[in-house]
């Protein structure tokens, strides 16, 4: 038996992508507004010429940088490790996807796979940005609910909006850092209480953490290399990758109506969608694929597999990266998977949640000798049921329709973002949405801060499959 983690082909030691530093495009795409064609054009361009360099300097490896690619490479793994055990693997934020890729290929050499913040791979590129800047907005709200509730909040009192809106005016580097640091959630170091100190601090004329966190962000994201062309290369690897499974992107006229219509809904962060920059920014956007020169390797589409009760797709309520509607969406495409839940903020469900971390462990310790758990009889739920579905152990395992989920996790007329996704989510159910899921929900008591999982000791997780 064997075990081991994947580094995905382009990454590090692993062929990193080199390309031209003089190449490197610069951050055209605006902020402020939507790009005009002219803008756009040059984007595309600029994109061109730059992957070209990648090409020249890389080889082949940029054109095979796609989740059926790595999945092909896990397969190779596996065979080379444990030939005559199946696979078991934990798949979280753009992992998932490659986890859903190898379960569309290799899916009979699965022992138990667990996919966690997921990506979905069903829609296309401008919804999945779509969504994710929604998420962002809703996670930028609860942020701002805490803020209001919470007296250890240092903006509590105050509009946080308005105080953000300011802050990026004087510290144009905020607009990138308050993303990415709401990936966490509560967490004490580096969440909510950190963003709130950080942007009371810029209000007052002090600039000196934001600086420093731009730094430590931009030295993290382009590797410590002393070699240009490898640094240039972390520039190339995240459109390598998600262009390779998303494609060019060409549609001016489509793109315009999308971004204006997010606009509307998280103006904050509507430049995300446009951004073509992901190092200096720390996001992807559908400017990434502007210009890409390739065909898409593995083209956007909803999963072709059979019954597979020995997965497990998981997730956090409130994911600024991998919004919950992502789960939901690839839950229903795998027949027989398992769905857990953790009411919690922050990106990967297994991080911020102790429930999470524990059905997670159980899932993986027994799923190859129970092909189901017991669970709480529930026939029909709706309206007057939820109160008392919601109050069941977050240790049971119960079977829900999904109606259910969308009716508990998904509704509050407050938030339009979210009453979108739910929207999106009854429509992709299809032929099974009348149908009886098993699900996990993990309410929020059972928090975690960020990185304690990495101190529980758990037997299923010390095995070695």
């Amino acid at each position: 038996m064997g075990c081991g983690e994947l580094r995905p082909r382009g990454i590090e030691r692993s062929n990193p992508i080199r390309c031209s530093p003089d190449l490197v495009p610069p951050a055209t795409a605006p902020r402020d507004h939507p790009p005009t064609a002219a803008e756009f054009e040059a984007i595309a361009h600029a994109n061109a010429v730059f992957i070209e360099s990648c090409l020249e300097a890389t080889g082949e490896l940029m054109r095979y940088l796609s989740a059926m690619d790595t999945a092909a490479d896990v397969e190779q793994i596996r065979q080379a490790l444990s030939p005559n055990d199946g696979l078991v693997a934990y798949g979280a934020s753009h992992g998932s996807q490659y986890g859903q890729a190898y379960l569309e290929r290799y899916g009979e050499h699965i022992k138990s796979l667990v996919l966690d913040g997921v990506v979905d791979h069903s829609i296309d590129l401008p919804t999945f940005i779509t969504r994710n800047t929604l998420a962002v907005q809703d996670a930028f709200e609860r942020f701002g609910q805490w803020c209001n509730r919470d007296g250890a909040c240092a903006l509590h009192g105050q509009n946080v909006g308005s105080v953000f809106d300011a802050v990026v005016t004087a510290a144009p580097a905020t607009r990138m850092l308050v993303p990415q640091f709401l990936a966490v959630g509560r967490d004490p170091e580096f969440g909510w209480p950190t963003i709130a100190k950080m942007l009371a601090e810029v209000r007052a004329g002090n600039t000196s953490k934001v600086d420093e966190l731009a730094g430590t962000s931009a030295a993290f994201m382009t590797m410590a290399s002393d070699d240009p062309w490898l640094r240039a290369g972390k520039n190339a690897l995240i459109p390598g990758v998600l262009c390779a499974d998303w494609g060019p992107q060409q549609d001016f006229a489509a793109f315009t109506a999308a971004a204006e219509a997010l606009m509307r809904q998280a103006p904050r962060f509507a430049w995300r969608f446009w951004d073509a920059t992901p190092v200096a920014h720390g996001t992807a956007g559908v400017g990434d694929c502007v210009g890409w020169p390739f065909a898409a390797r593995n083209p956007p589409h909803r999963l072709n597999i059979g019954s597979h009760a020995n997965v497990m797709v998981a997730n956090s309520t409130h994911d600024s990266q991998t919004p919950l509607v992502n789960a939901l969406s690839v839950w229903l495409q795998i027949p027989d998977a398992r769905l857990l839940i953790a009411d919690v903020d922050g990106h990967q469900s297994l991080i911020h949640s102790r429930c999470a971390f524990e059905g997670v462990a159980r899932f993986r310790m027994t799923r190859s000798r129970r092909r189901r758990r017991r669970c709480a009889p529930i026939d029909r739920v709706g309206g007057n049921d939820i109160d008392r579905i919601a109050h069941l152990s977050p240790h049971h395992l119960c079977r829900a329709p999904i109606g259910f989920v969308a009716q508990r996790l998904l509704p509050n007329p407050s938030r339009p973002a979210i009453l979108q996704q739910g929207a999106e989510f009854a429509n992709v159910s299809g032929p099974r949405g009348s149908v009886y899921a098993a699900s996990i929900f993990c309410p929020e008591p059972g928090a975690m801060r960020h990185g304690e999982s990495r101190n529980l000791q758990h037997p299923s997780l010390a095995r070695r499959s």
